[in-house]
């Protein structure tokens, strides 16, 4: 600790009343011997007492008044709201001692007439002189030492320049300038923030509290380095640090913080500072351990001190942007085809909403920790046009790309295809709409770790499907939505072509709504050659073909290993096969599904040869409709639910009457009614850590899991 820190705190304890005996005894043998020490109490006791009368004056509702001399040098009234210890005898008379020699010193410094009577007033409660304007008159922090041969330059809110002093008060538009690198100076603030600043550094206080008030910290470091330790701040009123850059916003913590031309950096020591970059109001929050840098192009990123920045940078887009710009915020470019060439592992670029022309991605290749993001924010970006020398008048082609994100795109009317994805790994879609496409709106053929997450593919104008994923190993597709296509809304087939691997293994299908598909025919979610797949809390309804299809057609395995658990698949009035299984080739696995047939004459599972039934696991769901089971190949056509538990499966399973399961079917409101026989009658056993239902509720929430794709709150 410094020796102005110590003194600092002796003088601070004794003014509270908080000061013990011992403490008592070195201020009082610091006064005697020490002209500075006797300064600095002088200072403070005069700003301590000054505070307190104003307190005192707004709490009894009257404008505050100027303190007289005489109140000048008086042992102050504590500053806080409890009595204090009474201060010890002999150190009053050190300070009236203290007080009286540097009387003449007080009147010099702080302009008034000196007062004889001053040091026998010590102890006496003053009597106020009304004066007007003291808040005008109160500091918001101190100056504490310089260190450094400097002299620090501090111009006011008026314009008006002055060398600083130590413990001189600093006010509220007063800018503080070091003229040489290897100064340093203190700042203490009234609430106990202290700081630290060097490397040339101008700093403002924009805004800071004065004694008693509500009111936030806001600095300006227009360049050099800020070190600081908050405590905490209220959280209405953080401490707020601009730089040319950045903004650092902080409710309590150590940190340091610098402000050169090209860069913001941020290093936090202990706490949590969330970093704005001004440019686009990119945010990111920065953890103790922990830096970040906030630069015109470098991507904001929080990572461990000590370690690097992750590579890539920022590229703007605007429909107002200039071809062969170079895609700063400042100066965006025009189109995705001008950065094709250029893009690099952790690179973003930033659409603002608007429309561009369509693009051809080859090659372009983050990694695992630094992926690609195209990202539209604030609105969509619209593609439309066709790739040049492309007949197809395809919008958007992914060729050999790998680690790539396309999130806020929206492709619609495309004369073929909105968008094809040729081999490649690891491409996410995300928020983004596909509509329109005059034979398909996705087609990926071998892009493995394909991810659909909060899309739309909706209105495809032929009997194609909307979403077709070929040769694709381990997609994941969720929380996404397919609308009034004709044929198959969702397509997945391991294919039987040269090169391929003839199944798709790891598939994930989860919380999707697929309605009003098939009317030209193809179920909804079509299932060809899937191995180690789970399709769980899907909403299939008003499909006029089936809903779920597990089968073997084109591919070259036939399903395996596939567990289908907690869906509602209602199907049209006149629909066909709620589930349809297949050329299995190995165990399928039903849990918790609520399954609701078309008519009277389908039911609600369908099999194609009586072969299957040796493949499939089923229990726990709930079948509406008369007819429970067909199989193609063998007479009866159908098995009510006891024949087919008879034959050994779904003995936990039972029958309800449509009219009795949901809120409000006819308004496809299919959560379940508070009566309904879907609730807590499910098999526990498949409920996972992560398993949410539809709406995102946890499960499970009564005393069993609920069938179907929504859990109900007990």
């Amino acid at each position: 600790m410094s020796d102005s820190t110590a003194l600092d705190d002796l003088i601070g304890a004794y003014l509270d009343g908080a000061a013990d005996q011992a403490g008592v005894s070195e201020l009082e043998a610091r006064l005697r011997s020490d002209r500075a020490a006797a300064h600095a109490f002088v200072r403070a006791a005069r700003f301590d007492q000054t505070l307190y009368r104003l307190h005192a004056l707004q709490k009894q509702g009257r404008a505050a008044g100027a303190v007289s001399p005489a109140g000048r040098f008086m042992t102050p009234v504590p500053r806080r709201a409890v009595a204090p210890k009474k201060p010890f005898f002999p150190l009053r008379i050190a300070i009236a001692g203290a007080a009286a020699v540097l009387l003449a010193f007080a009147a010099w410094r702080f302009g008034t007439r000196s007062d004889p009577q001053a040091s026998q007033q010590i102890g006496k409660k003053p009597s106020p002189s009304p004066a007007p304007a003291v808040l005008e008159d109160l500091g918001v922090a101190r100056l504490g030492r310089l260190h450094g041969n400097q002299t620090v330059r501090i111009t006011d809110a008026a314009g008006s320049e002055r060398s600083a002093e130590v413990d001189e008060s600093l006010r509220m538009g007063d800018t503080l300038r070091l003229a040489d690198a290897a100064d340093a100076l203190e700042i203490r603030f009234l609430d106990g923030t202290r700081m630290q600043i060097s490397n040339a550094a101008e700093l403002q206080i924009v805004q800071a509290p004065r004694n008693g008030e509500r009111a936030a910290k806001r600095l300006l470091l227009s360049a050099g380095r800020l070190e600081a330790d908050v405590p905490p701040q209220p959280a209405a009123t953080p401490l707020t640090i601009d730089t040319p850059l950045a903004r650092a916003t902080v409710l309590g913590t150590r940190f340091t913080l610098t402000a050169i031309n090209e860069a913001t950096r941020l290093e936090v020591a202990a706490g949590r500072v969330k970093l704005e970059r001004k440019l686009d109001a990119a945010r990111i929050e920065v953890d103790a351990g922990h830096y970040a840098e906030a630069r015109e192009t470098a991507r904001l990123a929080a990572v461990p001190l000590g370690q690097p920045l992750p590579p890539g940078r920022d590229y703007y887009l605007s429909p107002n942007g200039m071809i062969g710009a170079p895609a700063s915020a400042a100066r965006p470019a025009r189109e995705v085809q001008e950065l094709a060439a250029s893009l690099k592992p952790g690179d973003t670029v930033h659409l603002a909403p608007g429309t561009y022309q369509a693009f051809l991605l080859k090659d372009v290749q983050g990694s695992a920790e630094f992926p690609i993001l195209l990202c539209a924010k604030g609105g969509p970006a619209r593609i439309e046009g066709s790739l040049r020398d492309d007949a197809r008048g395809m919008r958007v082609r992914l060729d050999e790309c790998k680690h790539l994100t396309l999130q806020g795109l929206e492709i619609e009317a495309s004369d073929r295809l909105a968008l094809q994805i040729i081999n490649g790994s690891h491409i996410t879609l995300r928020d983004s709409a596909f509509r329109h496409g005059a034979k398909a709106l996705l087609s990926a053929v071998g892009c493995d770790d394909l991810k659909i997450e909060r899309c739309e593919f909706s209105d495809v104008h032929s009997a194609s499907g909307a979403c077709s994923l070929e040769d694709c190993q381990r997609p994941f597709i969720v929380d996404s939505r397919f609308f009034r296509n004709p044929g198959a809304a969702l397509q997945l087939a391991g294919g039987d072509e040269p090169g391929m691997r003839g199944a798709i293994r790891g598939a994930r299908i989860e919380r999707n709504i697929l309605a009003e598909n098939g009317h030209s025919g193809g179920a909804a979610l079509n299932l060809d050659g899937i191995h180690e797949a789970l399709v769980r809390n899907n909403l299939l309804y008003a499909n006029r073909a089936s809903g779920i299809a597990v089968y073997r057609d084109g591919s070259r395995h036939g399903p395996r290993e596939v567990r289908v658990l907690n869906n509602t698949v209602v199907s049209a009035p006149g629909g066909r096969y709620a589930l349809r299984l297949a050329d299995l080739e190995g165990p399928v696995f039903l849990r918790n599904n609520l399954l609701v047939g078309g008519n009277d004459s389908i039911p609600a599972l369908g099999l194609l040869r009586e072969a299957d039934l040796k493949h499939i696991d089923s229990d726990a769901n709930l079948f509406a409709g008369p007819r429970l089971v067909a199989i193609d190949d063998i007479e009866p056509a159908a098995w009510t639910l006891e024949e087919w538990q008879r034959k050994g499966h779904d003995a936990r399973s039972r029958f309800a009457d449509p009219g009795t399961l949901f809120l409000n079917a006819p308004v496809h409101d299919y959560r379940l009614a508070p009566q309904s026989p879907a609730r807590d009658a499910g098999d526990d056993a498949q409920v996972t850590t992560n398993d949410s239902d539809l709406d995102g509720r946890p499960r499970k929430q009564g005393d069993r899991v609920d069938l179907g794709c929504y859990e109900a709150a007990p």
